[in-house]
């Protein structure tokens, strides 16, 4: 299971322009990102941050799906003007193809997107219908948590295919950031750190991640996953 942002691909900053603008747009926040850590959070809790900050309490329900329905509207735009700044990160494209040809993974994603922001940005680079299912931050503000759902999703998908359920040390969980890894941890399944577009690299180092790689090309993350790396 993939994170989206700084593991399988740059944005080059369209979810943040998005979400500063939508903040301004329906409340009147100015520079409603400054500050705002946006690796390895969810959209909830950014979301949480924002009105914590501007305001010092949590949004309704009202207010935050009015905040993702502007963002996302935003977001098509961003990733339109985006053009030469959105990159797939090394390997990811070539990593997640070898995956779904075998025909014995189930490839999904974990990230802290809501479902409809993931696949906004996966579009650019080919990879949306790569992802049959997945964990998202519309299903869950905690990181372990929208990881635990991708675990069902997979499951499920296994069953699908007539492949028996995974067992822990089978579920890899890929992402560029310590908490990535510590939801990996909290759910019993394999952390794998991917360096290679992390923001926050000496964290996920000093997180510990059962395989940390430079990039999703390193021969070691293609043999843990039973891969013969191209």
């Amino acid at each position: 299971m993939f994170d989206i942002d700084g593991t399988l691909l740059s944005t080059a900053g369209a979810g943040r322009r998005a979400l500063a603008q939508a903040f301004f747009d329906l409340f009147g926040f100015t520079a409603a990102m400054d500050g705002v850590r946006l690796h390895g959070a969810t959209d909830p809790k950014i979301l949480e941050q924002v009105f914590q900050k501007h305001r010092g309490n949590s949004p309704s329900a009202a207010e935050s799906e009015a905040v993702l329905a502007r963002y996302l509207a935003l977001l098509a735009l961003e990733l339109e003007r985006t053009q030469g700044g959105y990159q797939v990160l090394p390997g990811g494209e070539a990593l997640v193809s070898a995956l779904v040809a075998t025909g014995r993974h189930a490839v999904g994603l974990a990230t802290g997107n809501v479902e409809a922001g993931a696949r906004l940005k996966l579009r650019p680079g080919g990879l949306d219908q790569k992802f049959r299912f997945g964990g998202f931050g519309s299903d869950a503000g905690d990181r372990a948590e929208l990881v635990a759902h991708a675990i069902r999703r997979g499951q499920a998908e296994l069953a699908q295919l007539g492949r028996p359920a995974a067992t822990p040390q089978e579920i890899f969980v890929l992402g560029d950031t310590e908490q990535d890894v510590m939801a990996a941890r909290r759910t019993g399944v394999v952390a794998i750190g991917i360096l290679a577009g992390s923001g926050v690299p000496d964290d996920l180092r000093q997180s510990q991640p059962d395989l940390l790689c430079e990039s999703m090309w390193d021969p070691a993350l293609w043999a843990a996953l039973s891969l013969e790396r191209p």
